[in-house]
């Protein structure tokens, strides 16, 4: 699965260049924040993942 394709990408875009967009995933939860962050990217380009990371939750449901 990839996560720009997943219904749990939660997406703080930037509005400019200087701003960093942060993508983050809506059901993974750390101990200190709701939602844990996939990538932070320079700008308002699309999220850069190409696949899910290893601790996705998704991975482990079959």
């Amino acid at each position: 699965m990839k996560c720009r394709e997943c219904k749990h990408l939660v997406s703080s875009m930037a509005r400019n260049r200087g701003s960093s967009s942060i993508y983050y995933c809506a059901i993974a939860r750390t101990e200190c924040q709701p939602q844990r962050e996939i990538s932070r990217v320079r700008g308002p380009e699309e999220i850069p993942t190409k696949t899910s990371p290893r601790w996705c939750p998704l991975k482990k449901v079959k």
